[in-house]
């Protein structure tokens, strides 16, 4: 089914215009495309999990279980579920 894509996205390339080796790798790269689509995803979903978050107070950066910031002493008023 890939081959049967591959030819059709040459053809379409070849029929906007471009040159047959522009056209393969122009197909080469619309066929990769879902799997780097789904690698961005991984990888937004692996950041999304970071508990870290910033003191509202002074910007300070800190962890997920802080209650009062490092820094500058203030308390962290949002429970951690709700930031």
């Amino acid at each position: 089914m890939k081959q049967l894509w591959y030819r059709v996205l040459v053809g379409f390339y070849r029929l906007m215009g471009s040159t047959p080796t522009q056209a393969e790798w122009r197909a080469r790269r619309a066929l990769k495309a879902p799997d780097r689509v789904k690698a961005d995803v991984e990888q937004h979903l692996e950041r999304a999990k970071d508990d870290r978050f910033t003191c509202h107070a002074c910007g300070q950066l800190l962890v997920g279980g802080d209650r009062v910031c490092s820094r500058c002493g203030a308390r962290q008023w949002v429970p951690g579920w709700l930031r």
